[in-house]
């Protein structure tokens, strides 16, 4: 188990030089490893194994494979009392919710999870990514003023550790949702979590969403527009505000 456990750490270092091996031979170390854990019925190593193994077949968007690993490992964890991989599946399930329907509701509560363990634990490297799942999903539910505070504390520690990586991750995240760092109103706010929901809001919708004068609807979303953050589709009454994917420099 343990050998395999190696090796497939190795492929995974060489997975941009061999992206095909790396595929097969890193799923078969992860599998290999999980499989001896089995039959040695070592509970430790089979919820190590098994969180590995489900990361293997989630990255390859086998989601069906991966779930009742997650879920099989979160069990061991806790049954064993070992706090961070309950928060590292926790995550783990959170990000399946997300990549493989697009699901932020069930997403949310796994990843609050893991959160409040991480932060619980002082965990801080895994708390940054974690952070980082947040910010992101709650922007993409329409929360980003929820999600804005999960960026800023990402942010931060990614700074305070060196991270640069993930700090570039949560820089290009803030480009594809703006309403993580710009200074718009709580009506601005409201019509973008409308639009990530629904694709687009009308004059009239924004209207009925923010009690405001067609006036002021108008001058909101056209400023939504000038700096990036909206592309006007179609004309006259037929106008409809869209997300657009970066900020205007």
């Amino acid at each position: 188990s343990d050998l395999n456990n190696a090796r497939a750490a190795a492929l995974y270092v060489l997975r941009d030089q061999q992206p095909t091996q790396y595929q097969e031979e890193y799923i078969e170390c992860r599998w290999q490893a999980w499989h001896y854990a089995q039959e040695a019925r070592d509970a430790v190593r089979i919820m190590n194994t098994g969180h590995n193994l489900g990361m293997a077949y989630m990255r390859q968007g086998q989601y069906q494979a991966a779930f009742p690993l997650f879920q099989e490992s979160h069990e061991l964890a806790e049954r064993l009392g070992n706090r961070r991989m309950v928060s590292v599946n926790n995550k783990a399930l959170g990000n399946w919710y997300v990549l493989s329907q697009s699901d932020y509701e069930q997403a949310i509560p796994y990843l609050t999870r893991a959160y409040e363990g991480l932060q619980e634990m002082d965990n801080q490297f895994h708390l940054a990514a974690v952070c980082y799942d947040l910010a992101e999903v709650c922007a993409l539910s329409g929360q980003g003023v929820v999600g804005r505070s999960y960026y800023d504390e990402g942010i931060r520690i990614a700074r305070a550790l060196g991270n640069e990586p993930l700090h570039a991750a949560l820089e290009t995240l803030a480009r594809q949702c703006p309403e993580l760092t710009l200074a718009l109103n709580v009506r601005q706010q409201q019509a973008i979590g409308f639009m990530r929901v629904h694709g687009a809001v009308t004059n009239q919708e924004y209207r009925d969403l923010t009690d405001v004068s067609p006036r002021t609807a108008a001058r909101d979303l056209n400023d939504l527009v000038d700096i990036g953050i909206c592309k006007k589709v179609g004309q006259g009454r037929a106008t409809r505000y869209q997300i657009a994917l970066t900020v205007a420099a």
